[in-house]
């Protein structure tokens, strides 16, 4: 490839943060390390172009970040990926007809490539992920679930920095409103018949509260845009019931420990005239009136899009994109505060590992989306089989955990027996007939977390070599 060391962090109209970059980093240089490969690459597709965005620290590679090549039919592995959106295994291009005069082989003797590809949020070609050797490598059959666990993990990272990318343009556009409402208010001050039109034509919500008289003495005509209520009907209300208790309580507070002429900014929830709760960005400033009456003054505007959009990002980031239940990070990070918190309250924690038998002949036979289908519906089983107060997750590939609080080794097991039955009872897709492996462990005084997922590993893989569908206890030598 030809080189060419991008400055910054830009790429392809869009800018990749040095937070991103190195995550990928890692990333690349994980699954490299494990899967024994030479070389690491992570690359997106610009246009007619591909280009290295990180390349592992492997001794020797050839690649760097900012190699660009043009990607059609330039011959290489990326391009079929890049062009069947499909993963790619090349065992030994030197025996394959199609790939034994490819660049990559030609140019640095990597005759051994295995690759996913990776979409951006809106489904397009992002560009892929993958490893290749320069000897034949008879790849585990965990390095595919592990590149495919790390493409999901990307493609997760860019729908959430597409989602931040909205938020900041919103956030942009909400200062640049601030900046305009503070001119504004200088402007008030030299017309009143700009404040009257201003007034009647802005879309935020400005309005006074008397407390001394404990009513609205202005409302402006945009409540009915955010509130659903003509003017009389605002004026009509009471502070109180224009806002929940615990709003209310806030707003209250706010008054109690303000000064004159402070503002301060909250976010509450609102009801609309139809009963709908909004939420809403108020800022408020307390003041004494010429008349020496105290009075709130404040600006409301609608925040709901926000809200909801800062909800998603918190969902996406913590939950599984196929299974809809919980991902490994946020697992990770409830067991680490469970484990911090028996330390006080002495309540006992324990740990199920569960696998999947079998799980790779059902992809190998029926393919990937017959597995992941499988997988949902294992996820769902699992759950109605579990209390609301344990945390389901899925840990990678087939493999699942289950944290449960309060719950001693003896409950652990008969409740990992109670999920055995139940999905050996249960009827899957495909006439399937699933089976699983469950390892318990209990938490003990003095384990790490690495000691709590070795024990139950431990013992789920003693149920693997022992025929399978079976609930195994961790007994320390004695497993």
């Amino acid at each position: 490839m030809d080189k060419e060391v991008k400055n910054g962090f830009e790429f392809c109209d869009r800018s990749l943060s040095q937070n991103i970059l190195a995550g990928w980093q890692k990333i690349i240089d994980l699954t490299t390390k494990i899967s024994g490969a030479y070389v690491g690459l992570l690359m997106g597709v610009c246009h007619n172009n591909i280009e290295v965005l990180v390349a592992s620290k492997t001794e020797g590679n050839p690649y760097h970040a900012g190699d660009r090549e043009h990607l059609y039919g330039s011959g290489l592995y990326c391009e079929q990926v890049i062009k069947t959106m499909k993963n790619l295994v090349v065992p030994n291009a030197l025996k394959s007809d199609e790939w034994n005069q490819n660049p990559d082989l030609k140019n640095f003797n990597l005759l051994v490539y295995m690759g996913f590809p990776i979409r951006k949020p809106d489904g397009h070609p992002f560009g892929t992920i993958c490893v290749l050797d320069n000897k034949e490598n008879q790849f585990s059959d965990e390095i595919p679930i592990l590149l495919e666990s790390m493409r999901d993990l990307i493609e997760s990272q860019l729908k959430i920095e597409s989602l931040h990318v909205q938020n900041q343009a919103q956030a942009e556009l909400l200062q640049e409103k601030v900046l305009q409402l503070n001119h504004v208010n200088q402007t008030l001050k030299e017309s009143e018949e700009k404040y009257k039109l201003i007034l009647e034509n802005t879309t935020d919500y400005i309005w006074v509260y008397n407390l001394t008289q404990q009513r609205f003495t202005f409302v402006s005509p945009s409540v009915v845009n955010l509130y659903g209520l003509t003017v009389e009907e605002a004026l009509a209300q009471k502070l109180e019931d224009s806002m929940d208790k615990e709003s209310f309580a806030i707003v209250c507070n706010k008054i109690i420990n303000g000064n004159e002429h402070t503002s301060c900014v909250i976010e509450i929830q609102q009801p609309k005239k139809d009963g709908e709760l909004i939420w809403v960005e108020m800022t408020i400033r307390y003041v004494i009136n010429p008349q020496g009456e105290e009075e709130i003054i404040g600006v409301s505007r609608n925040i709901d899009q926000r809200k909801k959009k800062e909800q998603e990002i918190y969902y996406i980031s913590t939950h599984d994109y196929l299974t809809d239940i919980y991902n490994r990070s946020y697992f990770e990070q409830q067991l680490q505060n469970a484990v911090s918190l028996k330390e006080y309250s002495q309540e006992p924690l324990s740990l199920l590992i569960i696998d999947i038998d079998y799980f790779k002949k059902i992809n190998d036979t029926l393919g990937h989306l017959a597995g992941d289908e499988i997988l949902k519906f294992v996820s769902q089983t699992i759950a109605t089989a579990i209390r609301s107060s344990d945390i389901l997750a899925r840990y990678g590939g087939e493999e699942f955990s289950i944290l449960m609080p309060g719950i001693d080794l003896t409950n652990a097991m008969s409740a990992a027996e109670r999920i055995r039955t139940t999905i050996e009872n249960t009827h899957f897709p495909y006439d399937l007939k699933i089976t699983v492996s469950i390892g318990v462990t209990e938490h003990d005084a003095g384990q790490t977390l690495d000691d709590m997922y070795r024990h139950a590993d431990t013992a789920l893989y003693n149920g693997k070599e022992n025929g399978r569908n079976q609930v195994v206890v961790y007994r320390g030598l004695d497993a």
